[in-house]
């Protein structure tokens, strides 16, 4: 359920936000560059798992799985957090295509039949979102404030939820980096057991604290995440 909420809701709204921003030439030649490369790499993609599919004998699941990452839930948060949230909307022209592949190519690869699930590729949420993006953007169309603010505030729960989503995984301990405090309340009450600030110490200096031994790496963590819904 939680997962269904930060694909079908929360991403969305990033990928809404991210194009309220002025339409310039240089956003428009990103935006095709964006949409261009990532043509160019899910076609690299379908030879090399074709490639490497023939070699290693993978079966369909296996291939699907290498050509197709998780571009909504794992790239969006990142760039967002790393280059800013204007930059989504280039992260949104690599979905838009891997989208397109997914359910032609993909579900070919997987269901066994050459049809193209039309419905489900442009009903999907997050297309729904960069579709609705693309008309506004040229078109000088801006959301109402109110709704923008919104659509950042959502953003804003991303790690809320994927701390939940680690602890229903069945995770020991889970420490969340925040730099605003206030939110630290609000991930112990999600589930986190440790909250810390990054311009304090660091997650790998905290499990070093807590379970370092001499005869192991201090830095013992399974899983690293970095979800970040607003820079």
């Amino acid at each position: 359920m939680l997962s269904m909420v930060l694909v079908w809701l929360i991403n969305p709204a990033v990928v809404l936000k991210a194009f309220q921003i002025d339409f310039t030439p240089e956003v428009r030649d990103r935006f095709l560059l964006a949409a261009g490369v990532a043509v160019a790499v899910n076609l690299l993609l379908m030879l090399i798992t074709w490639g490497y599919g023939k070699l290693l004998k993978l079966d369909a699941v296996e291939r699907a799985s290498v050509m197709y990452a998780n571009a909504g839930n794992l790239v969006i948060p990142l760039v967002s957090a790393i280059l800013g949230g204007d930059w989504v909307i280039y992260a949104s022209a690599f979905m838009c295509v891997q989208l397109a592949f997914l359910w032609t190519h993909g579900q070919a690869q997987i269901g066994g039949s050459s049809g193209i699930s039309w419905k489900k590729s442009l009903l999907n949420a997050n297309q729904i979102a960069i579709i609705l993006g693309g008309v506004m953007l040229p078109t000088g169309f801006r959301l109402p404030p109110v709704i923008q603010n919104v659509c950042g505030q959502l953003g804003g729960t991303i790690g809320l939820l994927m701390v939940q989503l680690a602890k229903l995984a069945g995770a020991g301990t889970v420490i969340v980096s925040e730099p605003q405090k206030a939110k630290h309340a609000l991930a112990e009450k999600a589930g986190a057991d440790y909250c810390i600030s990054p311009e304090e110490t660091t997650p790998f200096e905290l499990m070093a604290e807590k379970t370092y031994r001499k005869s192991a790496c201090p830095s013992n963590a399974s899983a690293v995440r970095k979800p970040c819904g607003t820079p």
